[in-house]
Protein backbone atom coordinates (compact mmCIF):
# COMPACT_ATOMS: atom_id res chain seq x y z
CA UNK A 1 0.00 0.00 0.00
CA UNK A 2 2.78 2.39 0.07
CA UNK A 3 1.84 4.33 3.43
CA UNK A 4 2.88 3.78 7.08
CA UNK A 5 0.94 1.39 9.71
CA UNK A 6 0.68 2.59 13.23
CA UNK A 7 0.40 -1.22 15.67
CA UNK A 8 -0.80 -1.03 18.64
CA UNK A 9 -0.77 -4.30 20.61
CA UNK A 10 -3.71 -4.66 23.44
CA UNK A 11 -3.75 -4.86 26.14
CA UNK A 12 -0.46 -3.65 26.77
CA UNK A 13 -0.50 -0.54 24.61
CA UNK A 14 2.53 -1.21 22.71
CA UNK A 15 3.20 0.92 20.00
CA UNK A 16 4.96 0.51 16.64
CA UNK A 17 4.82 2.63 13.64
CA UNK A 18 5.96 0.42 10.47
CA UNK A 19 7.38 2.82 7.23
CA UNK A 20 7.25 0.85 4.27
CA UNK A 21 10.56 0.25 2.12
CA UNK A 22 11.40 1.49 -1.03
CA UNK A 23 12.87 -0.96 -3.05
CA UNK A 24 15.46 -0.34 -5.72
CA UNK A 25 14.25 -2.11 -9.34
CA UNK A 26 17.28 -4.12 -9.14
CA UNK A 27 18.66 -6.76 -6.90
CA UNK A 28 14.74 -7.12 -5.41
CA UNK A 29 14.09 -10.42 -3.18
CA UNK A 30 11.06 -12.20 -4.23
CA UNK A 31 8.40 -12.12 -2.34
CA UNK A 32 5.27 -13.78 -4.13
CA UNK A 33 2.24 -12.40 -3.73
CA UNK A 34 3.28 -8.77 -2.93
CA UNK A 35 5.28 -5.70 -3.93
CA UNK A 36 8.22 -7.96 -4.83
CA UNK A 37 7.01 -10.47 -7.21
CA UNK A 38 7.13 -9.78 -11.38
CA UNK A 39 3.65 -7.54 -11.06
CA UNK A 40 5.24 -5.62 -7.94
CA UNK A 41 8.39 -4.64 -9.97
CA UNK A 42 5.84 -3.95 -12.99
CA UNK A 43 3.82 -1.70 -10.97
CA UNK A 44 6.73 -0.20 -9.09
CA UNK A 45 8.74 0.64 -12.48
CA UNK A 46 5.43 2.32 -14.40
CA UNK A 47 5.14 4.26 -11.22
CA UNK A 48 8.66 5.27 -10.98
CA UNK A 49 9.19 5.86 -14.52
CA UNK A 50 5.80 7.03 -15.83
CA UNK A 51 3.61 8.33 -12.70
CA UNK A 52 0.90 5.63 -13.96
CA UNK A 53 -0.67 3.53 -11.31
CA UNK A 54 -1.96 -0.03 -11.76
CA UNK A 55 -4.07 -1.66 -9.26
CA UNK A 56 -2.90 -4.29 -7.15
CA UNK A 57 -4.48 -8.12 -7.50
CA UNK A 58 -4.95 -10.34 -5.04
CA UNK A 59 -3.38 -13.85 -6.18
CA UNK A 60 -2.79 -17.37 -4.40
CA UNK A 61 0.26 -18.81 -4.53
CA UNK A 62 0.69 -20.47 -7.72
CA UNK A 63 -2.63 -19.09 -9.37
CA UNK A 64 -0.99 -20.22 -12.77
CA UNK A 65 -1.79 -23.83 -11.78
CA UNK A 66 -5.46 -23.68 -10.75
CA UNK A 67 -7.88 -24.15 -13.73
CA UNK A 68 -10.69 -22.32 -12.73
CA UNK A 69 -8.85 -19.29 -12.15
CA UNK A 70 -7.61 -17.03 -14.80
CA UNK A 71 -4.21 -15.06 -15.91
CA UNK A 72 -4.89 -11.32 -14.64
CA UNK A 73 -2.11 -10.22 -16.80
CA UNK A 74 -5.03 -11.47 -19.59
CA UNK A 75 -8.09 -10.08 -18.07
CA UNK A 76 -7.09 -7.28 -16.38
CA UNK A 77 -4.63 -5.15 -18.81
CA UNK A 78 -7.24 -3.25 -20.63
CA UNK A 79 -9.03 -1.71 -17.21
CA UNK A 80 -5.60 -0.90 -16.38
CA UNK A 81 -5.03 1.19 -19.80
CA UNK A 82 -3.08 -1.60 -21.59
CA UNK A 83 -3.98 -2.99 -24.80
CA UNK A 84 -2.46 -5.99 -27.12
CA UNK A 85 0.43 -5.21 -29.82
CA UNK A 86 -0.75 -6.66 -32.98
CA UNK A 87 2.44 -5.97 -35.39
CA UNK A 88 5.18 -7.33 -34.20
CA UNK A 89 7.04 -4.22 -32.54
CA UNK A 90 8.30 -3.77 -28.85
CA UNK A 91 8.98 -0.30 -27.65
CA UNK A 92 10.47 0.75 -24.26
CA UNK A 93 8.08 0.57 -21.52
CA UNK A 94 6.14 -2.54 -23.25
CA UNK A 95 4.90 -5.24 -21.10
CA UNK A 96 6.40 -8.55 -22.35
CA UNK A 97 3.67 -11.50 -20.89
CA UNK A 98 5.07 -15.03 -21.03
CA UNK A 99 4.22 -18.48 -19.79
CA UNK A 100 6.80 -19.97 -17.54
CA UNK A 101 6.34 -23.18 -16.62
CA UNK A 102 2.45 -22.69 -16.92
CA UNK A 103 -0.50 -23.79 -19.31
CA UNK A 104 -1.60 -19.65 -18.61
CA UNK A 105 0.20 -16.61 -19.12
CA UNK A 106 1.95 -15.79 -15.69
CA UNK A 107 4.84 -13.27 -16.26
CA UNK A 108 5.68 -10.49 -17.02
CA UNK A 109 8.65 -8.34 -17.81
CA UNK A 110 9.57 -4.54 -19.01
CA UNK A 111 11.11 -3.73 -22.42
CA UNK A 112 14.05 -1.72 -21.90
CA UNK A 113 15.07 -1.71 -25.17
CA UNK A 114 18.21 -2.76 -27.02
CA UNK A 115 17.20 -6.35 -26.20
CA UNK A 116 16.84 -6.00 -22.81
CA UNK A 117 14.15 -6.43 -20.49
CA UNK A 118 14.12 -6.00 -16.56
CA UNK A 119 12.05 -8.53 -14.67
CA UNK A 120 11.50 -11.07 -11.71
CA UNK A 121 11.24 -14.53 -11.56
CA UNK A 122 10.48 -16.44 -9.11
CA UNK A 123 13.30 -17.13 -6.15
CA UNK A 124 15.81 -14.39 -8.39
CA UNK A 125 16.80 -11.38 -7.22
CA UNK A 126 15.33 -8.66 -10.48
CA UNK A 127 17.29 -7.77 -12.57
CA UNK A 128 18.00 -7.05 -16.87
CA UNK A 129 18.76 -9.52 -19.18
CA UNK A 130 18.72 -10.36 -22.88
CA UNK A 131 15.56 -10.62 -24.65
CA UNK A 132 15.72 -13.56 -26.68
CA UNK A 133 16.08 -17.54 -26.82
CA UNK A 134 14.22 -18.58 -23.64
CA UNK A 135 12.21 -15.84 -22.85
CA UNK A 136 11.25 -14.80 -26.71
CA UNK A 137 10.10 -18.83 -26.98
CA UNK A 138 7.91 -18.19 -23.89
CA UNK A 139 6.53 -14.87 -24.43
CA UNK A 140 2.64 -15.08 -25.06
CA UNK A 141 1.84 -11.48 -26.10
CA UNK A 142 3.00 -7.96 -25.55
CA UNK A 143 1.01 -4.67 -23.99
CA UNK A 144 1.59 -1.23 -24.56
CA UNK A 145 0.36 0.91 -22.35
CA UNK A 146 -1.98 3.95 -24.19
CA UNK A 147 -0.49 6.72 -22.21
CA UNK A 148 3.19 6.02 -23.32
CA UNK A 149 2.73 5.32 -27.46
CA UNK A 150 0.46 5.78 -29.71
CA UNK A 151 -1.82 3.03 -30.67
Amino acid sequence: MGIPWIIVSWPEGDLRVVVPEQFPLIGRPFVHGTRLDCYGLVRDFYKETYNISLGCYDHDRYWWEDENDTSFYEEKHEEQGFYKVTDGSLQVGDLIIMTIRAKKPNHAAIYMGNNRILHHMFGKLSKYEIYGGYWEEHTSFVLRHKDLHEG
